[in-house]
């Protein structure tokens, strides 16, 4: 990987803190930077696997308030409800085919769910929102 160097000014304070970061972690504050910065910036569509950029299509030209649905939608009750009847049912007497393909199913659909609210999430917070703390996301609905 080639590495670029870029010149930015930040605020004394900003500096401040990076520079207190860098000597209690023993760390060089150029690293802190560009952690900072990598795990602030969305990821290249193009890096990411092509299962999820199919799922996540579209969301990055979203205007604001399309994807703030998207990272307060929810998963149906109806839904959740059958997925924890066919946990239930997998762990006492076992799915017949049918069920075992509904529950992966779900368990997919679950995770597409979660994956897009996350990428509509991350897109949010690039774009200025401030975003609960992962201990209030339910702040979210």
């Amino acid at each position: 990987m080639s590495e670029q160097t870029i010149a930015v000014e930040i605020p004394h304070t900003l500096y401040q803190r990076l520079l207190h970061l860098a000597e209690v972690t023993r760390r060089p504050i150029s690293n802190l930077v560009v952690q900072a910065i990598d795990q602030n910036v969305p990821p290249l569509m193009d890096k990411l696997p092509s299962a999820m950029q199919n799922e996540l299509a579209g969301l990055e030209s979203l205007p604001d308030d399309r994807l703030w649905e998207v990272a307060r939608s929810r998963v149906s009750a109806d839904q959740q409800s059958r997925y924890a009847e066919l946990m239930d049912k997998e762990r006492t007497d076992g799915l017949s085919g049918s069920e075992n393909t509904e529950f992966e199913n779900l368990y997919h659909s679950f995770d597409v769910h979660m994956l897009r609210k996350a990428f509509a999430a991350s897109l949010l917070r690039w774009r200025g929102y401030a975003l609960p703390s992962p201990a209030n996301l339910s702040d979210l609905n």
